[in-house]
């Protein structure tokens, strides 16, 4: 990344690069036309918000499966993706409430972990539901 601490296409493809020479000592056109693409396509992937950066939070929400259209994430992708382009600061609070459940900071939610926060959502009825919906929060 560079001093925005947020990474574009052209520093992805720069560091699978490096990686690529480093592992094979040298790297033919055809190899770095490889990276250059697979860097392009990973960044309209990972870019959610379609700054042409990847920034910590996207790389983090990425890397818990966020962004792949498969499975059950399809739907979860899906709003995710519609949230985000009314309201981009969004995907901070989503990190944000995922590190606050986190409580060992390892990267993922244990069973026990989410029982925890379950625990204390059940102890406060009016606290409001994780995701903003509003389910459980105080009627006005």
């Amino acid at each position: 990344a560079g001093e925005d601490k947020q990474l574009d296409t052209k520093e992805l493809s720069n560091i699978w690069k490096a990686e690529a020479l480093k592992a094979t000592g040298k790297l033919s056109e055809e190899d770095i036309k490889l990276i250059e693409q697979h860097a392009t396509e990973l960044m309209s992937l990972i870019d959610v918000d379609h700054s042409g950066k990847i920034s910590y939070d996207e790389f983090v929400a990425h890397s818990m499966g966020g962004t792949e259209a498969r499975g059950a994430l399809r739907d979860m992708r899906k709003q995710l993706d519609a949230e985000l382009k009314t309201d981009p600061k969004k995907l901070q609070e989503l990190i944000r409430r995922f590190k606050s459940w986190d409580k060992n900071q390892d990267g993922f939610v244990t069973e026990d972990e989410l029982g925890d926060y379950i625990s204390e959502l059940a102890a406060d009825p009016v606290a409001p539901c994780c995701f903003g919906c509003g389910v459980g929060a105080a009627s006005p």
